[in-house]
């Protein structure tokens, strides 16, 4: 967690039993898509299917997952052919919200933005 000084003392302390991943493996692939179903696409009553998205497969996705292997956060940056970014699809598990998950996931894909030379990141939210 010292890559984001940005976190405080007390949050990079009750994140440090959660692990940032890029999901890799058809596996993680598809617990990732469950999870942005279930937390972002499901309370809104839409289907299954419509937590993806024809950028997906360009955009770079990261997820939390804790010391048991359970996945509680994910988040997706996606950046365009003009070299602006988005951060779409975040979310935190409601169980673990209030513990600087979702501070850690933004810092991580602004980061990320960064490494890419992206000058402007715009984020969708509800």
């Amino acid at each position: 967690m010292s890559q984001l000084p940005g976190l405080s003392r007390e949050t990079r302390e009750s994140i440090a039993m959660y692990h940032l991943r890029v999901p890799q493996t058809e596996e993680e692939l598809e617990r990732y898509y469950q999870f942005r179903w279930e937390m972002l696409r499901k309370p809104l009553h839409q289907p299954k299917g419509s937590e993806r998205d024809a950028w997906d497969a360009m955009a770079h996705h990261q997820m939390v997952v804790d010391e048991q292997g359970n996945l509680v956060a994910v988040g997706r940056l996606y950046i365009n052919a003009d070299n602006e970014a988005s951060i779409r699809f975040m979310a935190v598990h409601p169980d673990v919200q209030d513990k600087g998950l979702g501070t850690l996931m933004a810092m991580t894909l602004e980061s990320v933005a960064r490494q890419e030379g992206v000058k402007r990141v715009t984020c969708s939210a509800r």
